[in-house]
């Protein structure tokens, strides 16, 4: 009977154990949920004029998108792949810091 009970007390304290300490990938795809905040200007990041029209950022947007597209990016060596999902989050940023400087709503 101690011997069932010293068995379970050993499997529960690795379970807990194992639930407590972080992956690297849990990290990896929680850091790639937060807000980014792009290192450049929205427009630089789009590559269009500071004072381009709106049809001129969406189509810029929608280009930059589709090159960056997560199924083209898992294509990518894993050593290009991250920095691939990080212009990315600097794109999709840059655009929504665009239509907020262009009075549009802001899409989730």
């Amino acid at each position: 009977m101690n011997l069932v009970i010293l068995i379970i007390a050993a499997i529960g304290g690795f379970v807990l154990v194992y639930k407590l300490i972080p992956s690297g990938k849990a990290e990896k795809r929680a850091e790639k949920d937060l807000p980014y905040t792009p290192s450049q200007p929205w427009f630089k990041v789009l590559q269009v004029p500071s004072d381009a029209q709106w049809s001129e950022i969406e189509n810029r947007y929608r280009e930059l998108s589709h090159q960056y597209s997560p199924a083209i990016i898992e294509t990518l060596e894993p050593d290009l792949r991250e920095d691939a999902y990080t212009l990315r989050r600097e794109i999709d940023a840059a655009y929504r810091t665009a239509r907020i400087r262009h009075s549009l709503p802001v899409e989730d």
